[in-house]
């Protein structure tokens, strides 16, 4: 740009030199004047012409270079925004993964207990959940009056299926929390990572945890069923909450 003014003004002013030379000096013949006057008008001349117009190329220049420097520094606050993004992502990342790990090594240790043949015995893990899906049958067969609520009470002494929940409900939360619009991130982020955190999950253990949301009203419950992007993503997997429901609708009327 600044090249191209200065050739610009070069050739206005080599343009207007050689109107001046032809027309008093070939046109009109005259001679060179040694009068500092004539020089003088000739100054003046110049000037006139070439002053506003090289008034006009400076104006030029300042509002290209002003309107470079605010190109430049919007291309930087475009670049420290996504730079601050991606520090956010990978603090958020190093979190997500840290609490799936944790979930799952508490996942190792989870115990359940159930009465099999008139003797108390421990299960654990997926063991502990696929015993728990056969006390869950037993229990629809057996004509209880209590609630499924209350019969996830009753089974979950120690708090053991409550910890786990609690622990998933907290990953979820991590996840909308700093992964927000206001955090600069969309929906598309959320679902992509409540995808991994239900994908990463062990399958038995995620069972789990269909059958409590489905069944028990709580306020982590509650913000399960009350998010958008988690009821989006499991639609996807085509899982439907009541699939899981202990009672059906017309059973518990």
């Amino acid at each position: 740009m600044m090249l191209n003014v200065i050739l610009i003004a070069a050739f206005l002013i080599l343009s207007i030199a050689s109107i001046y030379l032809f027309y008093f000096g070939i046109h009109l013949d005259f001679t060179i004047s040694k009068d500092t006057g004539v020089w003088g008008a000739f100054g003046d001349y110049m000037g006139g012409v070439l002053n506003p117009t090289l008034t006009f190329l400076t104006i030029v220049i300042l509002i290209r270079s002003l309107q470079a420097q605010i190109d430049a520094n919007n291309q930087l606050k475009s670049e420290r925004q996504a730079n601050q993004l991606l520090e956010k992502r990978k603090a958020f990342e190093s979190l997500f993964f840290k609490m799936l790990d944790s979930l799952e090594c508490s996942f190792s240790q989870f115990k359940l207990e159930f009465v099999v043949e008139s003797k108390i015995k421990e299960f654990y893990s997926d063991a502990a959940i696929i015993q728990f899906e056969s006390y869950i049958e037993n229990w629809k067969n057996s004509n209880e009056s209590d609630s499924p609520e209350k019969m996830f009470a009753d089974l979950d002494t120690h708090d053991q299926i409550y910890n786990l929940i609690r622990r998933y409900q907290q990953i979820l939360k991590v996840i909308n929390d700093n992964l927000s619009d206001e955090c600069g991130f969309e929906q598309a982020d959320r679902c992509k990572f409540i995808q991994i955190m239900i994908s990463f999950t062990n399958f038995s253990l995620l069972r789990l945890f269909f059958y409590y949301i489905a069944n028990v009203d709580n306020f982590r419950t509650k913000y399960f069923i009350n998010c958008p992007e988690f009821n989006k993503v499991i639609q996807e997997n085509r899982v439907a909450l009541d699939d899981f429901k202990i009672l059906k609708t017309d059973e518990s009327a």
